[in-house]
């Protein structure tokens, strides 16, 4: 007798055990995509949204502005450009707005399945390829004339973060640096004059100025001049791996002159790091 209650009981809590785990994949599968299951539909929709692509979905405000909205630490600075017409035809199922401007939907797709993005797509991708491959979707079309043209061979990725973790060794250059002298050997771009042995790279033209260490640590640089703390520099200002590299200087993104992360006027670009 005592032992068939104590088989009711264990029966009893494995029932209860499995109907709470299988509780918590739903629950899961549902949190995993945000924009279906934790934000209503009219906090960014005007009326009910069209699912069957018979018509056109209508919002408060531009949608790029929906999305910072949320994503606030998003920095448009440092991310590929948004709410501007395109200079080549995309592709159909990257789709503008009605304005004819590209913007944060163009790229990603918000309502994706989410049990499909779950581990294949978790930045809701219109497209299955990845880093460089997603970039080139587009840009294989683009011939315009540009600074800017070409670098999104060596992009990774569409939005640039603040990076100021990690030590490493005490000289070694990081993966944006080492793609950067990939090209900037002279072979198909300007020549940036580096020895990767000496970790110096020599910029030429007589407006640039003098040569700057790459690959060094930032905190040891900071002991033998005088530099402001790491954590008082701006987001566009990057050391990846604590290290000086390419990106502290230089943004993919950038609208100044040489791709400045910081527009140099009066050695602002400069001073931002270096004390005087």
């Amino acid at each position: 007798m005592v032992s068939l209650r104590l088989l009711q009981l264990t029966v009893g809590t494995i029932l209860i055990l499995s109907g709470l785990l299988l509780l918590m994949n739903l629950s899961n599968s549902r949190l995993t995509n945000p924009h279906l299951y934790q934000t209503a539909c009219d906090e960014c929709h005007l009326g009910k949204p069209v699912e069957d692509g018979s018509g056109k979905n209508i919002f408060f405000k531009d949608i790029s502005r929906l999305c910072l909205d949320c994503h606030s630490k998003i920095r448009l600075s440092m991310s590929h450009p948004i709410d501007m017409v395109p200079g080549f035809k995309m592709p159909d199922d990257m789709p503008l707005d009605w304005k004819g401007e590209m913007t944060c939907t163009t790229c990603h797709l918000p309502h994706i399945d989410p049990e499909a993005q779950a581990d294949a797509n978790p930045y809701y991708l219109r497209r299955n390829s990845r880093g460089k491959a997603f970039c080139m979707e587009c840009h294989q079309y683009d011939e315009g004339p540009g600074i800017a043209v070409g670098h999104e061979m060596a992009l990774e990725y569409a939005h640039q973060n603040s990076v100021l973790k990690g030590r490493g060794s005490r000289f070694s250059l990081d993966r944006d640096s080492i793609n950067c002298l990939g090209c900037h050997d002279g072979t198909q771009a300007s020549d940036s004059g580096g020895n990767i042995a000496d970790g110096i790279w020599r910029h030429g033209g007589p407006d640039i100025g003098n040569s700057h260490p790459v690959g060094s640590l930032y905190s040891e640089a900071a002991r033998k001049v005088s530099l402001r703390p790491a954590e008082m520099l701006p987001d566009s200002i990057q050391l990846p791996d604590g290290r000086i590299g390419c990106l502290s200087c230089h943004n993919m993104y950038s609208q100044n002159k040489y791709l400045l992360a910081i527009e140099n006027v009066r050695s602002r670009l400069c001073l931002t790091c270096h004390i005087k």
